[in-house]
């Protein structure tokens, strides 16, 4: 087979530290549009990003250039630093550690 075919749609879940209501109503289509630009520079389509105060849902089509866990590693540690610039009761803002990846 002279081409490769790769789509693999997925859903990705993670929250704030200790479940922490971080992310208010004004602050949030900032964010999701943040971690869609992320995607869309790993060369992953973005299909919706979402979420509440304190967890994201993303589902997005993996590109096969970047591993799956390197995808989330990118969208939370450059989304984390782009949270803490939106205001200065946000300069202790963290993601979880953990996510959820479903196929």
């Amino acid at each position: 087979m002279p081409q490769s075919l790769h789509v693999l749609s997925t859903h990705i879940i993670f929250s704030t530290k200790g479940r922490h209501p971080w992310l208010s109503s004004d602050i949030r289509p900032r964010v999701w549009a943040y971690l869609s630009r992320i995607l869309q520079n790993l060369e992953c389509h973005s299909i919706t990003v979402g979420g509440t105060e304190d967890h994201i849902h993303v589902l997005c089509n993996l590109t096969k250039k970047h591993a799956s866990m390197k995808v989330i590693e990118v969208l939370k540690k450059d989304s984390s630093k782009f949270v803490k610039t939106l205001g200065p009761q946000l300069h202790l803002f963290h993601w979880q550690d953990g996510y959820g990846l479903f196929g």
